[in-house]
């Protein structure tokens, strides 16, 4: 799995696969592997994250996330917006909205 995204996501992330995690184990045993994460990035100031496949509870767990990031700087994890920064579009606090590079 690639993850391309600021360290101040983390906790949406790790709250994510948490979820992810419980509702495969849901899943009969001989599915389980076909439910994957492939990409987690940052996209139009988003959190995007790309499955193999999914279930309608996965899919809503990650429109949360995505939902939540639009709501959290990419940085630091305080409450941020989505603004435009030197041409592109990232979620950023007061603090780091004019900060480009995510560390």
């Amino acid at each position: 799995m690639a993850s391309k995204c600021g360290v101040g996501w983390k906790p949406i992330v790790v709250g994510l696969l948490t979820a992810l995690d419980a509702e495969i184990a849901k899943q009969p045993a001989s599915e389980r592997a076909s439910f994957r994460v492939v990409t987690i990035k940052q996209k139009l100031g988003a959190l995007r994250v790309y499955m193999a496949s999914w279930t309608e509870v996965m899919q809503a767990a990650i429109d949360a996330a995505e939902a939540a990031s639009l709501r959290t700087c990419e940085v630091c994890s305080r409450p941020g917006k989505r603004r435009v920064c030197q041409g592109l579009w990232m979620t950023r606090c007061r603090t780091h909205r004019r900060r480009k590079r995510v560390p």
